[in-house]
């Protein structure tokens, strides 16, 4: 016998994705997709560092790396490329445009990748296997972050009468701000689709591990796979970021990442050998010292702050 709780534990779920609003304190509002993203750089942190112990890097060292050089190449690539988008809007709106809320993936991906690659050139060390823990712990995190979409509403998708479909009728949710006509309108849960895809890819890459011989394919992998998942899903998506013609902004991200990966993959064979995978550390008793926590919650607080916190109404950071 289904109990009440049960039930209004159930309907609450069927009705998550227009929980966009998760709390206010006076004019702060906070949505919910800021406490996901902080569990997705969270997670993809927690995996990162699990594969830094595995190949021999130290693994404390590697977390100050990521908290103070990771994430804020991250935020300011994915904000940065976002700002791009609005093409037109930027100069004859710069103020309002810089101020509006906004993230672009395939900035953060750029962003992440360039802030470690000047850290291992600054530091003399190889940048391949730090980006194979990130291209390891990515899909992951995405997958985390894309549920952060859905009750957003942004990244949504088309129009639908076939079985699988949902409907926004929250003001708050990006959805009905820019699009009304759509309010309570069965669309795709294309940040859905998504989730279940890089789930997906998160679990090919992890069986990977034990067959990869040289460091850098495991990123290769990650740039390859992908934007083949991106253009599978582009098809389901409405929120398509502005377009060049035929193509979607998103469309020409990933046919460079992808060609990126294939020079990867293709250019690893000649490169180091991975180091042979050693999981007997302790990387609990790294993850859980003083020094660690603090900068996890460094990481979690700015992840939170920076997808979470808007000004008197979602979708702004001025008034």
């Amino acid at each position: 016998m289904i109990t009440a709780a049960a039930r209004r534990s159930v309907t609450w779920l069927m009705d998550f994705h227009n929980k966009t609003v998760l709390f206010r304190v006076g004019d702060f509002v906070f949505v919910t997709y800021g406490l996901l993203v902080a569990a997705a750089f969270t997670t993809g942190l927690a995996l990162a560092t699990w594969y830094y112990g595995a190949v021999g890097l130290d693994p404390l060292q590697m977390v100050n790396v990521s908290v103070l050089l990771f994430l804020p190449g991250v935020l300011l690539g994915a904000r940065g490329f976002s700002v791009l988008l609005d093409g037109k809007a930027l100069f004859t709106d710069p103020i309002r445009t810089l101020l509006k809320p906004g993230y672009m993936l395939h900035g953060g991906v750029f962003g992440g990748m360039a802030a470690m690659a000047g850290y291992a050139r600054f530091a003399g060390v190889s940048v391949l296997p730090i980006l194979d823990a990130w291209a390891l712990a990515m899909p992951l995190g995405e997958a985390i972050c894309r549920l952060g979409c859905f009750v957003y509403g942004c990244c949504f998708g088309t129009p639908t009468d076939g079985p699988v479909s949902v409907c926004y009728h929250s003001e708050h949710s990006k959805v009905v701000r820019t699009r009304p006509e759509l309010r309570g309108v069965p669309i795709h849960p294309a940040q859905v689709y998504a989730t279940a895809a890089h789930t997906l890819q998160f679990l090919f890459m992890l069986a990977l591990l034990p067959f990869i011989e040289h460091a850098g394919t495991l990123a290769g992998v990650y740039m390859i796979t992908h934007p083949i998942i991106r253009a599978i899903l582009e098809r389901f998506r409405l929120d398509d970021r502005g377009r060049l013609g035929v193509l979607t902004h998103t469309n020409i991200y990933s046919a460079l990442q992808f060609l990126g990966g294939v020079a990867v993959v293709t250019l690893a064979g000649g490169w180091m050998a991975r180091p042979m995978l050693d999981w007997t550390g302790d990387l609990a008793v790294v993850a859980t010292s003083p020094s660690a926590l603090a900068l996890w919650l460094v990481l979690a607080t700015v992840a939170a702050m920076a997808f979470g916190l808007h000004y008197k109404k979602v979708g702004s950071w001025v008034d």
